[in-house]
């Protein structure tokens, strides 16, 4: 297996895994899916590269109280008649 080869495997294996965590409609704080990716072997590369070929999106909620930001990661819903 080539290089190159080894590189498109990890970067599907690593978009798997994301599309797996986020479920559609469904927001995922973003520090857990690094710390998780982190830990199964993925770089933030990757996940960037596996995040912008899904279409992730990005949310930020400020806490009200603690006016600290969070940030989410989601995937849109998917069209039921995409495959139709």
């Amino acid at each position: 297996m080539t290089r190159n080869q080894r590189s498109e495997r990890y970067r599907e294996r690593c978009k798997e895994w994301l599309r797996e965590k986020l479920e559609p409609g469904i927001m995922v704080d973003v520090d857990t899916v690094r710390h998780y990716a982190k830990h199964v072997g993925f770089s933030r590369y990757a996940l960037k590269a596996a995040r912008q070929e899904l279409g992730v999106k990005t949310r930020s909620v400020c806490d009200p109280e603690t006016k600290q930001t969070k940030w989410f990661w989601y995937r849109e819903e998917e069209d039921q008649d995409a495959g139709s």
